[in-house]
C-alpha cells in the first residue's frame, strides 16, 4: 500500500515538473501577436521567443544530466523549478526584447533540469513496458498543457495583457518548488555510482556510439520537429491570416491537444498489446499518414483552418503512440547513467527538434509542406529503418 501510494505520489510530482516545459510555450501562444506589437517584432522575432527557449531547454540538458546524477534528483528538481520561476519573472518585467530573450534562455535551462529529473526518477523506479507506460502518462500530462494553457492564455490576454501569462508561470513554478521541497524523496539508489565529471566525455561518447539509443532518440526528435513547426506557425496562420480570435484559436488548439492527450492515455494499452517495437511502428505509420494528408489537403483544397489542423491532429496522435516506447528503449541499458542518458535523449528531442524545425522554416515553403516532408521523409525513413534494421529481432521488455 505504502509503496504503491509512494509511486503514485512520485508520478504526480514528475507530472508537475514536466509540464513546466510546454507551459513555457503554450500559455502565451495566443499572446504572440500582442507581444510582437509591444516589442515591434516581425515574424522571425516572434518565433525566436519560442525557439530560444526550446534550444536552451534542449542544450541545457547536456549540463543538467550530469548535475542530476552527481547531486541527486531532489535538489535538482527544486533548482530547476526555482530557476524557471525566476526567469519567468525576468520576462514579466522586461522592457526590452534583449532582456526578454535572456529570460527565455534562463527559463529553458530551468525546464531542462526539471525534465531530466522527471525522466531519471522514472528510470530509477520502473522497468520495461511499465516504464514505457509511465513515460506515456508523463507525456499525456505534457499534452494537457496545450489543451488548457492556450484557453487560459487567451482569457488572460483578452482581459489583461501578454505579461499575465508570465505571472501565472511564476506562481506555478513556485508551487512546484514547494511541492518538491515537502514531498519528493530521492530516488537515485544509494549503491549507484555518481557521475564523475572526469568521465563525462567518455560516457557521452559511449552513449552516442550506441546506434539503438541514437535511433530511438531520433524518433523523439522527428516528432518534436512536427510539434514545433505546428505550434510556431499556428498563431500566424490561424490568427493573423485566417482571422480567428484568440479564443477561437484556443478552442482549435485545445481540441487537437485533447486528441493528443487521449492518445497518450491509450499508448500504454497499445504497448501492452503490441510490445514497444510494434507500437513504435504503428505511431510512425500514423505520422506518415498525417504528412500525406497535409500535402493532399494543401494541394487539392488550399490553405484553411480545418485543412491545417486536422492533419496535425493525425501527426500528433502518431507521435503520442511512439514517444513513450522510444524513450524507454533508448534509456533501457543505462540504469547507472540515467541522468546523463535522459539528458542526451532530451537534448536530441528538444534541441535537435528545435534546430531542425528552425532550418525547415528557412525553406521557401508553406508550413503545410514542411510538415508533409517531416512526416513522409522523416517518419517514413525511420519506419523503414525500424523494420529493416533496428527492430528485426524482438527485445525483452
Amino acid at each position: 500500500m505504502g509503496h504503491s501510494a509512494g509511486n503514485r505520489r512520485l508520478i504526480m510530482m514528475m507530472m508537475a515538473l514536466i509540464v513546466l516545459t510546454p507551459m513555457g510555450v503554450d500559455i502565451f501562444l495566443p499572446s504572440l501577436p500582442m507581444l510582437a506589437q509591444d516589442f515591434a517584432l516581425d515574424t522571425a522575432g516572434i518565433k525566436w521567443s519560442i525557439t530560444l527557449y526550446l534550444i536552451s531547454m534542449g542544450a541545457g540538458q547536456l549540463v543538467a544530466g550530469p548535475l542530476v546524477d552527481a547531486l541527486g534528483r531532489r535538489p535538482m528538481a527544486m533548482a530547476g523549478a526555482l530557476v524557471y520561476g525566476l526567469a519567468a519573472g525576468l520576462c514579466l518585467v522586461a522592457d526590452q526584447i534583449t532582456l526578454f530573450y535572456i529570460g527565455r534562455l534562463m527559463q529553458g535551462f530551468g525546464a531542462s533540469l526539471a525534465t531530466v529529473v522527471a525522466f531519471s526518477c522514472v528510470r530509477d523506479r520502473f522497468e520495461g513496458e511499465r516504464r514505457a507506460g509511465i513515460y506515456s502518462f508523463l507525456n499525456a500530462a505534457v499534452c494537457v498543457v496545450p489543451a488548457l494553457a492556450p484557453l487560459l492564455g487567451s482569457v488572460l490576454a483578452a482581459f489583461w495583457h501578454w505579461r499575465a501569462s508570465f505571472v501565472f508561470m511564476v506562481a506555478f513554478a513556485l508551487g512546484v518548488t514547494l511541492f518538491c521541497l515537502w514531498g519528493l524523496e530521492e530516488t537515485r539508489p544509494p549503491g549507484r555510482r555518481k557521475n564523475h565529471w572526469s568521465r563525462y566525455g567518455h560516457d557521452v561518447l559511449a552513449i552516442l556510439r550506441d546506434g539503438h539509443f541514437v535511433f530511438h532518440a531520433m524518433i523523439a526528435m522527428t516528432g518534436m520537429t512536427v510539434i514545433l513547426i505546428y505550434v510556431t506557425t499556428a498563431p500566424i496562420l490561424l490568427i493573423d491570416q485566417a482571422g480567428l480570435s484568440e479564443l477561437a484559436f484556443g478552442g482549435w488548439f485545445g481540441a487537437v491537444a485533447a486528441i493528443n492527450v487521449l492518445s497518450y492515455f491509450l499508448a500504454p494499452r497499445l504497448i501492452a498489446r503490441l510490445g514497444q517495437q510494434r507500437a513504435i511502428h504503428a505511431g510512425l505509420a500514423i505520422m506518415v499518414a498525417g504528412g500525406v494528408f497535409h500535402g493532399l489537403f494543401y494541394s487539392l483544397v488550399g490553405p484553411g483552418v480545418a485543412t491545417f489542423m486536422l492533419p496535425n491532429a493525425v501527426m500528433v496522435t502518431g507521435f503520442s503512440l511512439t514517444l513513450g516506447a522510444a524513450l524507454s528503449l533508448a534509456l533501457e541499458p543505462y540504469a547507472d547513467r540515467a541522468g546523463l542518458a535522459s539528458s542526451l535523449a532530451g537534448c536530441c528531442q528538444m534541441g535537435g527538434g528545435a534546430l531542425l524545425a528552425s532550418l525547415l522554416t528557412l525553406l521557401p515553403l508553406p508550413p503545410q509542406w514542411m510538415l508533409a516532408l517531416t512526416g513522409v521523409l522523416g517518419a517514413g525513413g525511420l519506419l523503414l529503418a525500424a523494420i529493416l534494421v533496428f527492430h528485426r529481432h524482438p527485445t525483452v521488455s
